[in-house]
């Protein structure tokens, strides 16, 4: 009973960290300051990557190297965002390590999807098939593109002062 409740709790804190990982992107194509989307993007995100670890496994798992290394990317996103003293060099380490973290979350998303859901999973059962590579090298030519654009369109994007 814990371990179905604490699975909803994670998938529902990634859902909430996908959607306001998109605002964010929204954001910074429209130049326009999103404060409050980006700290439930990062309190959200760091939440499930920190609940990951929660779930059981034996030994140390592909997906618990995965956890460090993301939550080390949304550590550099997260001082590239409130560190407005470094100039550009800083704000585009935050657009890019952001961009792979909502990449990040919805690769996995893609994977969970082949795994959970009959219709997909009736497809590429083993997540090896071409539908499954296919569908996350869309994923990644997509996060590539919107990465690149966002720096491309970083000159004068709105950063965080403060919350008051």
């Amino acid at each position: 009973m814990f371990l179905t409740v604490f699975a909803l709790a994670h998938v529902g804190l990634s859902v909430i960290g996908i959607g306001s990982g998109l605002t964010v992107m929204y954001g910074l194509f429209a130049r326009k300051q999103v404060n409050e989307a980006t700290a439930i993007f990062f309190l959200t995100t760091a939440a499930t990557s920190v609940m990951g670890f929660g779930f059981p496994s034996i030994g140390f798992t592909r997906a618990q190297a995965g956890g460090v290394v993301f939550l080390f990317l949304l550590a550099l996103a997260i001082d590239g965002w409130y560190d407005d003293e470094s100039g550009d060099t800083r704000q585009q380490i935050y657009l890019v390590t952001a961009t792979l973290a909502l990449y990040f979350n919805v690769f996995v998303l893609v994977g969970q999807a082949f795994q959970k859901l009959a219709f997909l999973n009736g497809i590429t059962p083993t997540q090896s098939g071409p539908a499954f590579v296919l569908s996350q090298l869309v994923v990644l030519m997509l996060y590539a593109a919107v990465g690149v654009l966002a720096l491309i369109r970083s000159r004068h994007v709105p950063r965080a002062r403060n919350f008051s």
